[in-house]
């Protein structure tokens, strides 16, 4: 038998890094001995910078990959200074796979659906590496590419290996699965123009193709990304800004969706990946499910676990415990911690 090795997991860092100190205090306070930052640490270089110098203030081996929102100027010098400062920061870029005696962690950075990050994940013939495209606005820019492919040769021993990504396959239960996710869908081309007064009020003017509608839009919580944009037909808006636009009438759908990736499932099946951990879908935060799309509960060590580790702008993060190839998790809301 092998010793008990508990990894505590971090991701969706989005608004304050003010979060990340009390969530790694109880998370050792838990029995963590190692730390996972599985995506979306920082979409800014200060948010970066605070989160990766907290964490190695924190001493314990530290494994960290982008997912949906890093950009290279955000994270790859950032991530090369706190390396040389810290020597328990790990950059899972370079380090794709850990290795001991009873299990193999497999790290797979990057994500299927850009949002503003610069890490993609590939399933075709790209080897990974860098490369330059067009990105949504049509601007030119350099991206990291990691091709999904790569597993077949990082997955060894598919019985004892963890695969950490932050995005999850794609699964078919709703109620149960990782993959949830609540969006808009845009179902007509309109163009939105946010317009701000001195009293700090703001408003949403929204046109269509014949000119202005005269549709007015206040919604409580706008994203940054919203300012004078075409939103096109067919394209995904964030959960929060599609119920603003559909509650005041525009042409949103609020869908509810298996999201993961299809070909993300098509290759864990291949290869015999039956333990995952991922994050992105904050909708699914906490959720954990075995491969048939069964919920899996907490403490229970098994040999199949997919598991959304917590959104931590919420206060949602947790442990993984990995014994004898068996895997089990702990939910931990900070929320409730602090009562």
């Amino acid at each position: 038998m092998t010793k008990e090795t508990k990894y505590g997991v971090i991701s969706d860092v989005h608004r304050d890094s003010r979060i990340v100190a009390p969530a790694i205090e109880v998370l050792k306070k838990e029995g963590a001995e190692k730390l996972i930052l599985n995506g979306d640490i920082g979409n800014s270089p200060e948010l970066v910078a605070n989160v990766l110098n907290i964490v190695g203030q924190s001493g314990l081996e530290s494994y960290v990959q982008p997912g949906s929102h890093e950009k290279l100027d955000d994270f790859e010098p950032v991530m090369k200074y706190f390396k040389e400062k810290y020597s328990n920061l790990v950059n899972a870029i370079e380090q794709r796979k850990v290795e001991t005696d009873g299990h193999d962690i497999v790290f797979l950075p990057g994500t299927d659906w850009y949002c503003g990050g610069q890490y993609l994940l590939d399933n075709g013939e790209l080897e990974s590496g860098f490369y330059e495209r067009k990105n949504e606005g049509g601007k030119r820019e350099v991206v990291r590419i990691s091709n999904m492919n790569d597993l077949k040769q990082l997955v060894t021993r598919p019985d004892k290996t963890i695969l950490v990504c932050h995005i999850p396959r794609k699964f078919d239960n709703l109620e149960t699965c990782v993959d949830m996710a609540e969006f808009g869908e845009v179902e007509k081309t309109f163009f939105a123009d946010i317009v701000h007064y001195r009293d700090g009020e703001q408003q949403i003017r929204v046109y269509y193709e014949n000119g202005l509608s005269g549709l007015i839009l206040k919604p409580k919580e706008v994203e940054s990304g919203v300012r004078n944009q075409i939103f096109e037909a067919g394209s995904v808006l964030p959960l929060q800004t599609a119920k603003s636009f559909s509650q005041a009438g525009a042409p949103v759908k609020i869908k509810r969706e298996n999201r993961g990736n299809p070909y993300l499932k098509k290759l864990y099946e291949e290869i015999g990946v039956n333990k995952a951990v991922s994050g992105h879908f904050h909708e699914s935060s906490h959720r954990a499910n075995d491969k048939a799309g069964n919920h899996v509960n907490q403490g229970e060590f098994v040999d199949e676990l997919f598991w959304n580790s917590g959104y931590l702008d919420i206060g949602h993060t947790g442990i993984l415990t990995v014994k004898d190839g068996k895997v089990s998790y702990q939910n931990i809301n900070l929320q409730e911690e602090r009562k």
